[in-house]
């Protein structure tokens, strides 16, 4: 017996147990730095059948939570596992009653084609109606942006994430309503991200996307324009109200909304 506690402790030699803690310390410490930086993306889906996806289950309906379901992570989520949501014209998805009417119904501007998304549902959207807060963002080519240098416009603000499944579902439509009115004095378009300007930047190009896009804070973008769930979108007229907000993908050239927008911006 005394033998072999010796030849154990003689073992113990080659074992250092500091290093070997110190070790596995170090590798737990990677390992959960990790997992900090990857957050669970969730999908549900309303009683209109329509899909939301948000990265927040605070935003899903109680009624909801438990039938949800995480499609994956943000790091890793191709965007062919999540399709674009579609816009739809069901009671569940009519705005709110208590909203105050939309400027196109006072001014005589033509209505969307289709109902905002539903403050019950995403109560951090700025109303219809509403002026949507100035924020100053930083374009990729170093410029200046801000929500008040497109007034005077009809302007389209989309607040996404390259990481977004949906946001890349429905950008290449976004280029293509940029090809259709990006060329008319009265149309504006930008696009903003709160991600490493580098991370943007090489994605923009990679696609070869020719609307404007610039960086916001991080957090800006769900602390002052409610974009919790993304890709958030909001249509604006000529002085900075809510003409229609968007939660979820959808395709932007639509005959519908193409053919919205060009009345807004022909408009006198």
């Amino acid at each position: 017996m005394k033998c072999w506690r010796l030849s154990r402790i003689s073992e113990a030699k080659f074992y250092p147990v500091g290093p070997i803690l110190f070790l596995t310390s170090l590798l737990l410490s990677i390992w959960l730095a990790a997992g900090v930086a990857v957050a669970d993306l969730y999908k549900w889906v309303d009683k209109a059948g329509q899909t939301h996806y948000t990265d927040d289950p605070g935003l899903i309906p109680s009624e909801k939570r438990k039938k949800t379901e995480t499609i994956t992570t943000k790091e890793n989520m191709p965007a062919t596992q999540t399709p674009a949501d579609q816009p739809s014209n069901t009671e569940s998805e009519k705005p709110d009653q208590n909203n105050s009417p939309a400027p196109s119904e006072k001014s005589g501007l033509a209505l969307p084609p289709y109902p905002s998304s539903a403050r019950s549902k995403y109560p951090n959207i700025v109303a219809d109606g509403k002026m949507l807060p100035d924020a100053y963002f930083t374009g990729l080519d170093g410029s200046r942006q801000s929500v008040r240098s497109v007034r005077g416009k009809i302007a389209l603000i989309n607040f996404w994430a390259t990481w977004c499944g949906p946001c890349r579902n429905e950008m290449p439509s976004m280029q293509r309503l940029f090809v259709q009115l990006g060329g008319k004095k009265g149309f504006a378009m930008l696009a903003v991200s709160d991600e490493e300007g580098g991370k943007v930047k090489t994605f923009i190009e990679k696609q070869q996307y020719r609307f404007p896009v610039a960086l916001a804070e991080k957090k800006l973008m769900a602390a002052r324009f409610g974009a919790t769930s993304i890709p958030t979108t909001y249509i604006l007229d000529r002085e900075g109200r809510v003409l229609f907000c968007q939660v979820g993908g959808i395709e932007w050239d639509d005959p519908k909304i193409t053919t919205w927008l060009r009345q807004l911006v022909e408009a006198q």
